[in-house]
């Protein structure tokens, strides 16, 4: 594994982009810090993935399987959502032929074809199991807690399909389960009824799953070399453990992405738990985070916000109206201070759009983000206004999509119900504010009686 840095700096690219060299130095002298800290959890139980490098027992088990009775079987089908199922189809992409399933026996050297389902639509359920032949076919379903809602609707299904083509004592087996090693629906279905089980090491996240059962024995069974796979990891563990910065490079590219300079943000105490959880996880990975308080009845001094802000302070986020106590805060004060401190600022405006004008064409806000279900657009649809003027990195990385500000095929019909949403709330907003306001006083009048 090799990491070429140098067009990161900016003696390398126009002069005014890019980082300085003394920032690499100053990397380097923080890295030993960063690196104790690390070990010390590690020591404390996290990061269980650093023990996935080692696994002469899991792998040898998994290969015995997959080359004994695995090879009984013409096609594997891994039910799975998430991490359960990308894991998989990863492996088979980077390291089987294109198209590997449109190929004759021969040329997949005999290895079975694999499909992987990772959603409940009928549709595309229903095309895979008429494709299938279910005397020739083994199902692997995983799921970490084996209680999984999809992964358990895919299950019913396809058991069902195979109870009626074999019976239930033959359906047995065609399936192996990879979940937990002692508990949850999946282990105590295989265990009354007998169905081969895998079990998914404690404490390692979906990503990192795939270098355990849950990736490594549909690998295996289309014959990918899970022995060099897990040496692999093996090794770039090891590269991961250097006490030197340039010379492990998880950690130097880990340390390049971080703003040089600014690692402090600032928020307050009723913030949505997006934002606070947010916080807590930036706080865990070394920034600074200052919370500052409300008063008795949930308002926020401006000044208070001011005296927070620091000469490394990145963003400030402020919510625009708190969903609990209905206190809509000074935004165009706060939004005045850090343009004047040279601070990002950004509002969750969630509770506000729709219920109060919002004209950001009159308002120096960098970043807004809101919600579609709070003004009855359908529910995981949002959106965030980006001032055309501000810095924007992409957290979700790979296709061009939203101007390359998110990645990822668009949700065309959420995105024109938010649209038309927003138009409708546009059109009401006096008139339900009228009503609101009405029934908010009724309830006050009669509750304070």
């Amino acid at each position: 594994m090799k990491l070429h840095y140098g067009r990161i700096f900016t003696d390398k690219l126009d002069g005014a982009h890019g980082l300085p060299r003394t920032r690499l130095a100053d990397l380097i002298q923080r890295f030993s810090g960063v690196l104790s800290e690390v070990r010390s959890r590690r020591r404390d139980g996290d990061y269980g993935f650093y023990d996935l490098g080692e696994q002469t027992d899991t792998v040898a088990a998994i290969r015995k399987f997959a080359e004994g009775v695995g090879q009984a079987y013409d096609h594997v089908l891994v039910l799975g959502i998430g991490g359960s199922a990308l894991g998989t189809k990863a492996l088979v992409n980077a390291l089987r032929p294109p198209a590997r399933n449109e190929l004759d026996d021969e040329a997949r050297e005999f290895f079975p074809r694999i499909t992987v389902l990772e959603n409940v639509d009928p549709t595309t359920i229903a095309a895979a199991l008429r494709r299938i032949d279910p005397r020739r076919v083994l199902v692997n379903v995983i799921s970490k807690s084996g209680g999984t809602a999809e992964t358990l609707a895919q299950y019913l299904v396809v058991r069902a399909w195979l109870d009626q083509a074999l019976g239930s004592d033959a359906a047995v087996r065609h399936l192996v389960f990879t979940t937990d090693p002692a508990k949850g629906p999946l282990r105590e279905i295989s265990e009354r009824e007998g169905i081969a089980a895998l079990a998914v090491p404690p404490g390692i996240g979906g990503r990192y799953s795939v270098l355990t059962a849950v990736g490594l024995l549909p690998a295996a069974l289309v014959g990918i070399d899970i022995t060099g796979l897990v040496r692999g990891a093996g090794r770039a563990l090891a590269r991961a453990e250097s006490d030197s910065l340039v010379d492990n490079p998880a950690a130097l590219h880990s340390a390049l992405q971080m703003t040089p300079n600014r690692r402090h943000i600032v928020t307050t105490s009723v913030e949505h738990n997006a934002v606070l959880n947010f916080c807590q996880t930036a706080g865990q990975r070394g920034c600074a985070v200052t919370i500052v308080e409300v008063d008795g009845d949930g308002r926020l001094d401006v000044a208070e916000i001011e005296c927070a802000i620091r000469p490394d302070t990145a963003v400030v986020s402020v919510m625009w109206a708190n969903n609990e106590t209905g206190v809509v805060f000074p935004l165009e004060e706060i939004a005045a201070i850090c343009r004047t401190k040279g601070v990002v600022f950004h509002t969750d405006a969630v509770q506000a759009v729709g219920k109060m004008p919002i004209d950001l064409s009159r308002q120096s806000f960098q970043f807004l983000s809101l919600s579609g279900h709070k003004l009855h657009a359908s529910k995981g649809v949002g959106a965030l206004f980006v001032n055309r003027n501000s810095k924007f990195h992409p957290m979700v990385i790979g296709g061009p999509q939203e101007g390359g500000r998110r990645a990822g095929t668009d949700n065309v019909a959420s995105i024109v119900g938010l649209g038309k949403a927003a138009e409708l709330a546009g059109a009401t907003l006096e008139e339900e504010n009228t009503r609101v306001r009405a029934l908010r006083d009724r309830f006050e009048s009669t509750i304070l009686a």
